[in-house]
């Protein structure tokens, strides 16, 4: 078995603020085991990262 991480940063433009975007993105996370943040960066752009740690058989 092989542990891989992998990583992700998304960046979100547009109308994400005030739909609940950020407490839905914990939601997945939390479901399927990811560590990270979300966060408003005041300028109407919402920016996340994510990590994961997965093993895999060979």
């Amino acid at each position: 078995m092989t542990d891989e991480v992998a990583r992700a940063r998304v960046v979100a433009h547009g109308r994400v603020q005030g739909v609940w975007y950020r407490d839905t993105c914990r939601q997945y996370a939390q479901r399927e085991g990811l560590a990270g943040w979300v966060r408003n960066c005041g300028d109407g752009v919402t920016s996340a990262a994510g990590v994961s740690r997965r093993s895999r058989r060979r």
